[in-house]
């Protein structure tokens, strides 16, 4: 696998990473989530609780397990992959420690998508995932949250930055170009 770069994706929550991994899709591009890895530990090992306390639950493992448990859980569906792409997402890099893993394993470098509390609340409020909130107050709860996991130091230190304040086109037009480039490397 160290002839293929694994790009991991981080930012905010409502930043646009998800919009990032729909073109990668498009494009062909393999994309793997650690939220979906967070969400489908959740659903089986909680089955009664309700998607808003799934952060609780992650935190929990966490702690008990290691700050990069869904970075394992992750890597464990990933190593026994055998991938035709030479470039492969990895949707929802959190914590230092999460990159560290992974560069340990892959060719791996973070794209950031950055874009203002504003524009992320709005997106947040319509956008009808079970861990979103329309409530200013939980919202910024959970941007706590993921700060208290390194976010903004792993955002900071991103190989790459994506601004996204503009339309989906504009969003659309900048990580085909960082694609395309990337692709372009190997």
């Amino acid at each position: 696998m160290k002839d293929i770069i694994f790009l991991g994706l981080a930012g905010m929550p409502g930043s646009g990473k998800g919009e990032v991994a729909e073109v990668a899709k498009k494009r062909g591009i393999p994309v793997f989530s650690i939220g979906n890895i967070v969400r489908e530990w959740f659903a089986r090992k909680c089955p009664e609780k309700p998607a808003s306390e799934m952060n609780e639950y992650s935190n929990k493992e966490k702690k008990e397990k290691g700050n990069i448990i869904w970075a394992k859980r992750l890597a464990e569906k990933l190593k026994n992959q055998n991938f035709k792409s030479k470039l492969i997402i990895i949707d929802g890099i959190r914590s230092p420690e999460e990159v560290d893993f992974f560069k340990t394993m892959f060719d791996f470098r973070v794209v950031a998508i950055i874009a203002s509390e504003e524009t992320r609340f709005k997106r947040n409020s319509v956008r009808g995932r079970a861990d979103d909130s329309a409530d200013f107050a939980a919202f910024k709860k959970r941007d706590e949250t993921e700060i208290s996991w390194g976010s903004e130091e792993v955002i900071q230190n991103s190989e790459y930055k994506i601004e996204n304040e503009g339309t989906l086109k504009e969003l659309d037009e900048k990580i085909n170009f960082l694609l395309n480039k990337l692709k372009n490397k190997k």
